[in-house]
Parts: structure tokens; sequence; C-alpha cells
């Protein structure tokens, strides 16, 4: 089994077939071996041997904490990963640097001559708890944006969000528009 996302690459292998992937370091690796098994590792496909290969109780504890602290850190470099790029954007748009302050809230604030943009970067899609808070952090929720993975929500999803967006009247975009907001907060078109 191997997940190899954008931020969060780690592997398990078993000892007796390694996965040679090279892009994943060996402390990502975790590898499992036959003891491990309840009843010693059996091929998928052995006729001979059809019952389920099961983890111990240890073997399951140290893969869960593995997953657990793995993905603890993807989602810290996805946001500080995140947090640079808006911040690039924004710059490239050409706000000066001196006018974007990431508070203690989490929220990028960037102060432009005639608005104050407060801008919440979700490290996943849009959810209530994003909107709640922007809603209410925000003095002037009109001038309050969410930028998270929202390109690929489902359909029914979509359909809430827009609500929600509508009822609370802040923004929502897709990362992928991150250029085009920063240049919108630049040129105070939001």
């Amino acid at each position: 089994m191997t997940m190899n996302f954008q931020l969060a690459p780690a592997s398990l292998g078993f000892e007796i077939q390694p996965l040679p992937i090279p892009q994943i370091n060996p402390p990502e690796r975790t590898t499992l071996k036959p003891e491990d098994f309840e009843n010693g590792y059996r091929e998928p496909l052995d006729k001979d041997h059809p019952e389920i290969n099961l983890l111990t109780a240890d073997a399951m504890k140290r893969v869960i904490e593995k997953v657990r602290s793995e993905h603890g850190r993807a989602f810290l470099r996805r946001r500080q990963q995140t947090r640079e790029e808006m911040t690039l954007a924004l710059t490239q748009a050409g706000v000066p640097s001196c006018d974007c302050d990431f508070k203690a809230d989490g929220f990028l604030r960037v102060e432009r001559p005639n608005h104050s943009y407060f801008v919440w970067l979700a490290s996943r899609p849009p959810e209530l708890p994003d909107f709640h808070l922007s809603h209410l952090a925000c003095p002037t929720p009109q001038n309050t944006v969410i930028i998270g993975l929202s390109k690929y929500m489902a359909i029914g999803r979509k359909t809430r969000i827009d609500w929600l967006s509508n009822v609370c009247n802040v923004r929502y975009f897709d990362e992928g528009q991150m250029s085009h907001i920063a240049d919108d907060i630049a040129k105070e078109r939001l």
C-alpha cells in the first residue's frame, strides 16, 4: 500500500517484497515483517491459504501512529505552502509585503488604501466552520475571502456552500484562482 499525494509521501511495504519507490525516503517508510501478521503473511492469491492477512495489534498500532504522524506533518506543510503562495501572489500583484500580515487567529489581513481584506486559507474544501469564523471575526464580511480546495466539490456540497456563502456574505474561491484573487485585492475589486 502506498500513499503518494502531493505533500504526503509515505510507504507501507513488506520486508519480503519491499517497494522500491525512490521518491520516498527511508524515514517515511514503514516495513512490515511476516511476524507483524496474526498468522504470518500470505500472498493474497495463495489458493492453499485463502485466509485474510490481519495485522497484529502492535503492528496495527505502529501503522496507525505512522499514518497520523505523516498526515499531521503533511497538513502543516500544506498550510505553510498555501500561506507562502498567497503572500507571493499578493506581492506579484503589487501589494507591498508590509500591507500583508497573518494574525494570531490565522487570517491574512491585507491593507489597501480604501479597504481591509481578510483572507482565510483553508487547507481543505471550505466548510461551515470556515464561514462561521470568517463571518464573526471580520468587521466587514463582504471584504472576507475564503480560499480552499473547492474546484472538485460534489454538486450537492457545492450548492450548500454557495448558499452559505451568500447568507454570510463571505466569498470563497478555489486555490487555483489565487493569483486572480490577489490581483482583485490589489486593485480593490473584491
